[in-house]
Formats: C-alpha cells, structure tokens, sequence
C-alpha cells in the first residue's frame, strides 16, 4: 500500500503508524512521476482531484500507474448542489469556507457531468457517479427523485482503467 500525504505533520503521523509500505511527501502533481507504472489494482483520493491545477492531467497519469482494468475511486464535491446554488442566488456572491463545497482551498468545481467527463477524457471507462453519502429515508428519495443532484453534496466516482492488457 503507497500514499501520498501534503501537509508533514500528516505525513509524520502516517508514518508513525506504519499503515503504508511507501510514503511519499509532498505535492501530488510533483510527485507522479515517482510512481511505478503498471502497479496498482486500486487509487483512492478522497476529496484530492479538486485541489490540484490539473486533475486531468492527473487522471490520466494515474492510468498508467494502474494495472489494465484498474479502478480508480474517488470522491468529488459536487458544486451543482443547493447550499452553494441558493448562496449565490440570494447571496448574490459565494463565499469561501473553512470546509466542504467551498473550501477556500478548492482549485477546481465539479458537476455531475463535468466529473463524468474528467475520467472519460483520460482513459477510463465503466464510470459509476453516485453520492458520497446515500442516504436511506423516503424523504431524501423523494427529494432526490424530484431535484436530483441539487440534494448531493458529493459524488463517490468508481471508473476502469481502459488500457488494454499487452
């Protein structure tokens, strides 16, 4: 199991823990090239495409680091969501925040759609895009049957690497 952690102090805890075999420090988009290339059956990022300048060019690094028919998880917040939508439209502006859709750290915004598009451009294929947290009551099915991705908060992405085997 590899991992890539930004912040050090983050870092020096998942050390101390010795939960991956390899560790690497830093900036995601530095450090891809040290990544070996046909390796992974799995990548997760939780929550990382949408803090990096490129994240397509990041996808489609990253298909080269999986094995034919590797998946590649991830969650996305979505931006097409009502908490950022009725903000805006009432607000008549959008504010930054510590967390979540508006994370003044966020680089990048995703809809469905968009999110879609990222791993279909750069080599991926069977892309499944639900939410992040489901939920179970018949409201929120209502609710989602009626407004759709307005009620999602984030996407959970599971797309195939569409290399073939050689």
């Amino acid at each position: 199991m590899w991992g890539i952690e930004k912040f050090p102090d983050a870092a020096a805890r998942t050390r101390s823990l010795g939960v991956v075999d390899t560790l690497l420090e830093g900036d995601l988009e530095d450090l891809l090239d040290q990544l070996p290339e046909n390796h992974f059956t799995h990548i997760i990022a939780g929550d990382v495409l949408e803090h990096v300048v490129d994240p397509w060019d990041v996808c489609e690094r990253l298909t080269k680091c999986l094995k034919p028919e590797g998946v590649f998880i991830c969650s996305i917040p979505n931006i097409r969501n009502w908490s950022f939508i009725l903000g805006l439209l009432f607000k008549k502006r959008f504010e930054y925040k510590d967390s979540g859709v508006l994370d003044k750290t966020h680089l990048r915004f995703f809809a469905r759609k968009n999110a879609y598009d990222l791993f279909a451009n750069t080599g991926y294929s069977d892309i499944s895009i639900g939410p992040v947290r489901p939920k179970k009551k018949l409201s929120y099915k209502i609710g989602k049957f009626l407004f759709g991705d307005l009620l999602t908060k984030g996407f959970l992405i599971v797309a195939r690497n569409n290399r073939i085997k050689s």
